[in-house]
C-alpha cells in the first residue's frame, strides 16, 4: 500500500503539476479507507467461517467420541465431506470417517478414507499431525490381521524419540506398541494410566475392554466379566459392544 501511495504521488507530480495535490490525496485516502473496510470484512468473514467450522467439527466429533453414535456420525460427516472444498477440512473428515468405520469393524472402508488423505499437501491435515495419521493407520492394520505391515509402519514412522505429539499421547503410543508386540503387562500399565486421565468415552471403552481381556487371560474371570459387562452396557454403536456381548455369553 505504501508503494502504491508513492507511485500515485510521483504520477501526480509529473503529469498533473497544476492540480491541487491535496485533493488527490483526499481521494487516495478515501480509496484507502474503502480497501481497509473490505479487508476487515474479509477477515471477519474468515474468522467466522473458521470458528463455525470448528464448532461443527467439535459437535460432530462429540457424536463419535462421547455419545458413541457411530452410524449417525458417519451419515453427517459423509455429507460434510462431500460439500467441503478445502483440503484441510476434507482431510479432517476423511480421517474421522476412517476412525468411525474402524469402530464398527469395517476396516476396508477405514483404509479407503485414510488413503484419501493427501500426505503430500502442505495445506492438508497430514502436515498438521502426521503422528495421528500413522497411529490410526497402524491400528487399522493391526485389527485387520496385518500385523507385520503394522509393525513395519510403526518402526518407520512412529518409533522415534523426537515425535511432535498433538492428538496422540505418550501413553497411547506406548499402548499401541504393547499391542503390536503383545506385551500384556505393558498394556495393563498403559490402560491404567489412561483411565486416570481425562479421556474420551470411546477411548474409555477400549481401555475397559483391554482390561477385560487382560483379566480373562490371567484367569480372573469375575473381573473380566465386570469389564465386559461395562462395555456391553455402555458401548452403544461400537463393535466392542458386540464382542463384549459374545464374551459374556461365552463366560457364563
Amino acid at each position: 500500500m505504501f508503494l502504491l501511495f508513492v507511485f500515485l504521488t510521483v504520477v501526480f507530480y509529473i503529469l498533473l503539476p497544476k492540480i491541487n495535490l491535496m485533493y488527490y490525496f483526499w481521494l487516495y485516502e478515501s480509496f484507502l479507507h474503502r480497501i481497509i473496510v473490505i479487508m476487515v470484512i474479509v477477515l471477519i468473514g474468515y474468522v467466522i467461517d473458521v470458528n463455525l467450522r470448528r464448532k461443527i467439527y467439535k459437535n460432530l466429533l462429540c457424536l463419535l467420541d462421547e455419545k458413541l453414535e457411530v452410524y449417525t456420525y458417519i451419515d453427517k460427516v459423509s455429507q460434510e465431506y462431500t460439500v467441503s472444498k478445502k483440503a484441510l477440512y476434507k482431510d479432517f473428515y476423511a480421517n474421522n470417517l476412517s476412525v468411525a468405520y474402524f469402530e464398527i469393524n469395517e476396516f476396508e472402508k477405514a483404509i479407503f478414507y485414510l488413503n484419501l488423505i493427501n500426505t503430500k499437501s502442505k495445506k492438508g491435515y497430514y502436515r498438521k499431525d502426521p503422528v495421528l495419521y500413522y497411529y490410526n493407520y497402524i491400528n487399522v492394520l493391526l485389527k485387520s490381521n496385518k500385523k507385520e505391515e503394522a509393525k513395519d509402519m510403526y518402526n518407520q514412522k512412529l518409533n522415534k524419540n523426537n515425535l511432535k505429539l498433538k492428538n496422540v499421547s505418550k501413553e497411547m503410543l506406548e499402548l499401541l506398541e504393547a499391542n503390536l508386540y503383545e506385551k500384556d503387562d505393558q498394556i495393563f500399565k498403559c490402560v491404567q494410566t489412561l483411565l486416570s486421565q481425562k479421556i474420551s468415552k470411546r477411548l474409555e471403552m477400549h481401555c475397559k475392554f483391554w482390561l477385560a481381556e487382560y483379566n480373562e487371560k490371567n484367569n480372573n474371570i469375575e473381573k473380566a466379566v465386570e469389564y465386559y459387562k461395562y462395555v456391553s452396557e455402555n458401548g452403544k454403536d461400537l463393535y466392542l459392544k458386540k464382542l463384549s456381548d459374545d464374551k459374556l455369553i461365552e463366560l457364563k
